[in-house]
This record gives C-alpha cells, structure tokens and sequence, in this order.
C-alpha cells in the first residue's frame, strides 16, 4: 500500500467557471490546482487507500510536488524530516487542561500532540520539531495524523 499526504498551506479555495480549485502555499511559491486534483488534495490530510484513478492523481500530485508518498509508515514519516510543520489555533487554559482552538473547534489534545503542535512554528523541519517534543518512533504518525486531521497542522 502507498501512503498519501499533502503539503502545504492552503490558502484560497472556491469555485471559478464551475471548476473546483485550491491555492497552495508551498515553500515561498503558490500552486494553484483543479478539479479532482483540488479535491482529492484536500482529502490527503489522512491516511486512506486511494483507488486506482485517486492514484493516479495522486502521483500526478507528487510530481508538483504538493503531495508526499511513502510504501510503508516508517518511509512516509522520514520523508516528512525536511518539511516544516505549521500549526493552526490557538491554546487556552481551562481549569486543568490546555484546549487548542480552531474556529469553532476545541480540542484537549494528548501531551505528545500539544507538545507536537506547540513545536510546529513553520520555521523549524519537522526533525526539529522531533528533537524538541518527542524521540522519533513510528508511533508517531496516528497522533500526527489526528492533528492534520483536525487541520490543526499543515507542512509546508
């Protein structure tokens, strides 16, 4: 199985001339995609199994270089060590536990996902951010992919 992520920090999405597209901020340039490639990007915030035609766009999207694939977890979160995480929101303190907000969204997070998201500046690589919060395991990937779930963080 081939594993899927998008990168990048969306920046404007909509509809022109009834065409589907996305505005992505990518290491200093913006990429602008269409249609099913607008669609399927904005999907790839999780781990899914994609059919034979999402693959196929997929690949394409690697090719821009707004999407990461991987064979096997280990291989996809090495190749996430050069990107930056960004994260989105803002924390509070209620009573005795730290919520982070988004929207309307609150979330109380587990200590590795806030000391994850609160490390992830866009400044630092994500092998930084590691060295910071967490000593690099596999099993970081289901708390890191919960956060991009919740688009509390992008990479870029």
């Amino acid at each position: 199985m081939n594993y899927f992520l998008a990168v990048g920090y969306p920046l404007q999405a909509g509809v022109s001339s009834d065409t589907l597209y996305t505005t992505i901020e990518l290491r200093g340039t913006t990429v602008t995609l269409l249609g099913e490639h607008a669609l399927l990007w904005s999907r790839l915030f999780q781990l899914e199994q994609l059919g034979t035609k999402d693959q196929m766009i997929a690949s394409q999207l690697v090719e821009l270089g707004v999407v990461i694939m991987a064979e096997n977890p280990a291989d996809f979160l090495g190749s996430l060590f050069r990107l930056c995480p960004i994260r989105q929101g803002f924390s509070i303190a209620k009573e005795q536990e730290t919520l982070v907000c988004l929207g309307d969204g609150r979330w109380a997070l587990t200590p590795l996902q806030m000391r994850l998201w609160a490390a992830s500046d866009g400044c630092r690589s994500f092998a930084q951010v590691l060295k910071l919060s967490e000593p690099w395991k596999p099993s970081v990937l289901e708390p890191l992919m919960e956060l991009m779930a919740l688009e509390l963080l992008y990479f870029h």
